[in-house]
């Protein structure tokens, strides 16, 4: 019986470190205030990481050029993913940043449309097919806080 209460203690109090935590060290007895001080939500973070089941990336070729000088960069990267449904776009991430020169797939250079932090392909993707989409970029990327 003494082994079950030790093994509850530990629970109990792993709950308790882990609640401190995540909500931060606060004054005993003092509640977080927050009335009206709850993030606004945009149609950017609705973007942002956005997981798309729908296709699979299988390699990533990535060619960069770096100028410290300028601190800018420019590259070329090719995504091979395989279509796992019919879709008519399918949208990758890109620093805003960042400038696209051009959006091929498969070879074949097409129309693109842009939206913060995202671009979509717009085209007609066929089911269980391999692609590969090509996109050349330029610019200066955020320098890091480090």
């Amino acid at each position: 019986m003494s082994f079950l209460k030790l093994i509850l203690f530990g629970l109990i109090s792993l709950s308790f470190h882990s609640c401190s935590v995540i909500l931060g060290p606060r004054p005993f007895g003092k509640t977080p205030v927050l009335k009206n001080n709850y993030p606004k939500f945009s149609e950017l973070d609705s973007l942002i990481g956005v997981h798309n089941p729908t296709y699979d990336v299988f390699f990533y070729d990535l060619e960069i050029n770096i100028d410290p000088a300028t601190q800018s960069i420019d590259g070329i990267v090719n995504i091979h993913f395989r279509n796992l449904s019919e879709r008519n776009q399918i949208k990758f991430d890109l620093d805003s940043r960042l400038t696209i020169d051009y959006v091929k797939l498969n070879d074949n250079e097409i129309t693109y449309s842009r939206k913060f932090n995202s671009f979509f392909l717009d085209t007609l993707l066929a089911e269980n097919i391999n692609y590969v989409a090509t996109i050349k970029y330029q610019g200066t990327p955020k320098v890091s806080d480090d």
